[in-house]
Protein backbone atom coordinates (compact mmCIF):
# COMPACT_ATOMS: atom_id res chain seq x y z
CA UNK A 1 0.00 0.00 0.00
CA UNK A 2 2.75 2.39 0.76
CA UNK A 3 3.94 1.62 -3.09
CA UNK A 4 0.00 2.59 -4.00
CA UNK A 5 0.15 5.78 -2.07
CA UNK A 6 2.98 7.20 -3.85
CA UNK A 7 1.90 6.30 -7.04
CA UNK A 8 -1.41 8.08 -6.27
CA UNK A 9 0.42 10.88 -4.98
CA UNK A 10 2.56 11.30 -8.71
CA UNK A 11 -0.48 10.81 -10.45
CA UNK A 12 -1.85 13.57 -8.80
CA UNK A 13 0.55 15.69 -9.58
CA UNK A 14 1.44 14.32 -13.01
CA UNK A 15 -2.45 14.37 -13.45
CA UNK A 16 -2.11 10.37 -14.78
CA UNK A 17 -3.94 7.66 -14.05
CA UNK A 18 -2.98 4.81 -11.40
CA UNK A 19 -2.43 1.23 -13.15
CA UNK A 20 -2.93 -1.81 -10.65
CA UNK A 21 -1.94 -5.12 -12.10
CA UNK A 22 -2.02 -9.05 -10.10
CA UNK A 23 -0.90 -11.75 -11.53
CA UNK A 24 -1.84 -15.28 -9.77
CA UNK A 25 0.99 -17.64 -10.54
CA UNK A 26 0.83 -21.16 -10.14
CA UNK A 27 -0.56 -22.93 -7.05
CA UNK A 28 2.33 -22.29 -4.23
CA UNK A 29 4.88 -24.11 -2.97
CA UNK A 30 4.45 -26.89 -6.05
CA UNK A 31 1.59 -28.63 -4.69
CA UNK A 32 -0.78 -30.45 -7.13
CA UNK A 33 -4.49 -29.51 -6.44
CA UNK A 34 -7.64 -30.84 -8.01
CA UNK A 35 -9.28 -29.10 -10.07
CA UNK A 36 -11.96 -27.94 -7.93
CA UNK A 37 -9.12 -27.12 -5.37
CA UNK A 38 -7.25 -25.19 -8.25
CA UNK A 39 -10.18 -23.37 -9.23
CA UNK A 40 -10.78 -22.37 -5.45
CA UNK A 41 -7.40 -21.31 -5.40
CA UNK A 42 -7.77 -18.69 -8.05
CA UNK A 43 -11.12 -17.43 -6.58
CA UNK A 44 -9.57 -16.58 -3.90
CA UNK A 45 -6.76 -14.71 -5.23
CA UNK A 46 -8.86 -13.09 -7.51
CA UNK A 47 -11.12 -11.68 -4.17
CA UNK A 48 -8.10 -10.34 -2.61
CA UNK A 49 -6.51 -8.98 -5.25
CA UNK A 50 -10.21 -7.14 -6.06
CA UNK A 51 -9.94 -5.73 -2.40
CA UNK A 52 -6.80 -4.63 -2.69
CA UNK A 53 -8.08 -2.85 -5.92
CA UNK A 54 -10.94 -1.28 -3.96
CA UNK A 55 -8.29 -0.24 -1.05
CA UNK A 56 -6.10 2.06 -3.46
CA UNK A 57 -9.21 3.32 -5.38
CA UNK A 58 -10.65 4.51 -1.66
CA UNK A 59 -7.12 6.02 -0.97
CA UNK A 60 -7.08 8.03 -4.27
CA UNK A 61 -10.54 9.42 -3.37
CA UNK A 62 -9.68 10.25 -0.48
CA UNK A 63 -6.28 11.74 -1.65
CA UNK A 64 -8.30 13.77 -4.34
CA UNK A 65 -10.53 14.70 -1.31
CA UNK A 66 -7.95 16.45 0.55
CA UNK A 67 -7.76 19.55 -1.35
CA UNK A 68 -11.18 19.45 -3.25
CA UNK A 69 -9.97 18.58 -6.80
CA UNK A 70 -12.03 18.16 -9.42
CA UNK A 71 -9.67 15.87 -11.32
CA UNK A 72 -10.64 11.96 -10.49
CA UNK A 73 -7.33 10.26 -10.26
CA UNK A 74 -8.36 6.91 -12.39
CA UNK A 75 -7.17 3.83 -11.31
CA UNK A 76 -7.15 0.92 -13.37
CA UNK A 77 -6.89 -2.52 -12.68
CA UNK A 78 -6.16 -6.11 -14.26
CA UNK A 79 -6.01 -9.57 -12.51
CA UNK A 80 -4.53 -12.27 -14.97
CA UNK A 81 -3.41 -16.14 -14.02
CA UNK A 82 0.08 -17.23 -15.70
CA UNK A 83 -0.37 -20.87 -15.78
Amino acid sequence: MKAARYAIKIAKIQRSKVYCVHAIVKVPYGHFLDGYAAQMYFEDATERAKSWFSDIAKIARQEEASDNNDNGIEVLTDIFAIC
